[in-house]
């Protein structure tokens, strides 16, 4: 999943890249209806969120992207995509925020990526290699049809099967 963002004028930043591309060389399935989070480092300035993008291997069912803002108890969405027919085969799909929004500032931040069906595959392009990243501080939910408000933390499950995240300026 990448995340398109908009620098608010104080911002400088340009790229969050939430894992790297020499992570390894896999693709993967999500679980049916499961939320997945990855944690970013906190921002030192605001960035308005206005695209969100994840990379599609093999098109199932439907995705659900955003990004959220963690009190230490619990996760709150920011922006989302909302629920869209995931598509393309081999591709970086990308889908506007419902209402593009700014990021809070010293806070913890989460990328989400929501799956309906366990027939999705995708990934990372890597030349023409799809990867998918297997990283670290990775938490999950079973959700029922999409990405919700809020998540509390504690019910949130580690897991090591991600999507891939990166994050750019448009």
């Amino acid at each position: 999943m990448s995340l398109d963002l908009i620098p608010s004028a104080r911002s400088k930043i340009s790229r969050l890249r939430t894992i790297s591309d020499e992570t390894g060389i896999v693709s993967g399935n999500p679980t049916a209806d499961m939320a997945y989070f990855k944690i970013l480092d906190p921002r030192t300035a605001p960035v308005l969120i206005a695209k969100l993008s994840y990379y599609c291997i093999t098109a199932a069912g439907n995705v659900d992207l955003g990004v959220y803002w963690s009190d230490g108890a619990t996760i709150y969405r920011i922006a989302s995509s909302g629920l869209i027919a995931a598509a393309g085969s081999s591709v970086v799909q990308t889908l506007d925020a419902t209402v593009p929004a700014s990021t809070p500032v010293g806070v913890d931040l989460y990328a989400a990526f929501y799956a309906s069906s366990a027939s999705l595959n995708y990934g990372r392009a890597n030349g023409t290699t799809p990867i998918l990243a297997l990283g670290q501080r990775m938490i999950s939910k079973a959700t029922a049809t999409s990405l919700a408000a809020s998540y509390v933390l504690s019910g949130l499950a580690a897991t090591n099967v991600i999507p891939w995240f990166d994050a750019a300026a448009v």
